[in-house]
């Protein structure tokens, strides 16, 4: 075990803040000044290397639409929890944050130069259609793999030699991730002077759902993280020797293979060679315990992959300011087939830029799309509030009164802890009672 001076600098004040601010669910009890973070620090180490550590209940789960109403469970842990997961994870992180093949992104390592906080990072989270905390401790690296992903997925696809397209993910994944499979793979690429974090890594992980588990030993799933970005770098680590083996078996090919998170693509000359590719995928992934989503692969030809993707809108929307490209792309949108592209990301890309400014005709059209009720429920506090920035007053008691009444029949926490957190944020909302009694209905 590391020392106490190691744990306290890991462990950053920098870090708790960000759970303090971040976490959907609010905190009780929490150490506010740097004396009282010091002394809560100090104690939780002292019972880490006493032995008295154990993971406790997790403090509520946030409940969202993953998928045509299929639940995705996040648990908000206690402060320990959190704590402890960041510190064994950053410890060894160095070993784990590797991107060892081309056109796969999740790598990166959990803080560092990545750790400043700018609200533009975590806007463009929201454009993302993968399985991330808005509110993760590390917005710049994913934002910045997501320009990566989306710039290489459109040189990539740009080459006519490959016409025909495969999109899926793994199904579950978090929640199908052998920790017995896992386990060796960090002890081997960890040293073994980590010993004691990777012991104390993997006695979290397989009881943190002692709720559920009682005293049975997890040993399948992590848990998604709310804010820390710890499990995120353990699922990339489970995948390298998958992504190693279906990158060789695309180039053979003369195919590209490309990942980000659980989402992986496929691109091929022709169906035939993509759908081999896809059933080896498969074999690889069931190694490992991991399944394909077969009700999530998609098909593309060239014009349906272009399609999909609108490259030519986002284009538009590079320059967040410039109105005229910014009226040209909602001109667009309004004849998308939104079920035939990434719809609701180009809404959202549109949100992030100054929408605000563009003619009063083009604006009202534009807030017709996302002022929708599977728009609402599934999107975060910030654009919850930035959609009630563009209305204009009597719209203004219009729309909380619409998220009034999404409250009384959204299945999903995510919504109610959103309009809570919007509220803290300045929105006006006056029926926060109801958004608790809710909250407290839906409990797990």
């Amino acid at each position: 075990m590391q020392s106490l001076t190691n744990f306290k600098k890991i462990v950053s004040g920098s870090f708790l803040n960000h759970l303090h601010k971040n976490s959907y669910i609010s905190w009780r009890k929490f150490p506010s000044d740097k004396t009282s973070k010091d002394k809560y620090l100090e104690a939780l180490y002292h019972k880490i290397v006493r032995g008295l550590y154990t993971p406790l209940f997790p403090r509520d789960y946030v409940v969202s639409n993953k998928h045509n109403f299929v639940a995705r469970i996040v648990p908000s842990l206690t402060l320990d929890d959190y704590c402890v997961y960041y510190y064994c994870i950053k410890s060894i992180e160095k070993y784990l944050a590797i991107n060892r093949i081309e056109g796969t992104f999740g790598g990166f390592r959990l803080g560092g130069e990545f750790r400043k906080r700018e609200d533009k990072e975590f806007n463009e989270l929201q454009e993302i259609s993968f399985s991330i905390s808005p509110f993760t401790y590390n917005p710049l690296a994913w934002t910045k793999a997501w320009r990566d992903f989306q710039k290489k997925a459109r040189i990539y696809s740009a080459d006519r030699t490959y016409s025909y397209f495969l999109k899926f993910d793994i199904a579950n994944y978090y929640n199908t991730i052998n920790l017995s499979i896992l386990e060796p793979k960090v002890r081997i690429a960890s040293p073994k002077e980590y010993t004691d974090e990777i012991d104390l890594l993997f006695f979290f992980l397989k009881y943190w759902n002692k709720r559920f588990l009682k005293y049975s030993e997890q040993t399948i799933s992590i848990p998604q993280d709310e804010v820390g970005d710890c499990s995120r770098l353990l699922a990339n680590f489970y995948l390298q020797d998958y992504d190693k083996a279906i990158f060789d078996a695309s180039i053979n090919v003369n195919c590209r293979y490309m990942r980000y998170a659980d989402d992986q693509i496929l691109m091929a000359d022709k169906k035939e060679t993509a759908e081999d590719l896809l059933f080896y995928a498969s074999k690889e992934l069931f190694k490992l315990g991991l399944n394909i989503n077969s009700a999530k692969v998609e098909r593309f030809t060239r014009n349906e992959w272009e399609y999909y993707w609108c490259f030519d809108i986002f284009d538009l929307l590079g320059n967040p300011n410039n109105i005229t490209n910014i009226e040209k792309s909602i001109d667009r949108i309004l004849i998308l087939d939104k079920d035939k592209c990434r719809f609701d990301s180009i809404l959202k890309r549109v949100l992030n830029c100054d929408v605000g400014s563009v003619s009063i005709d083009k604006k009202i059209k534009f807030l017709s799309l996302v002022i929708n009720d599977d728009f609402l429920l599934n999107i975060d506090s910030r654009l919850i509030i930035a959609i009630y920035r563009l209305l204009g007053q009597k719209e203004k008691g219009k729309y909380l009164y619409k998220l009034r009444q999404l409250s009384n029949i959204a299945r999903f926490n995510s919504y109610h802890y959103n309009l809570l957190r919007a509220k803290r944020n300045g929105l006006p909302i006056n029926f926060t009672t109801e958004i608790h009694q809710k909250i407290e209905a839906l409990k797990l």
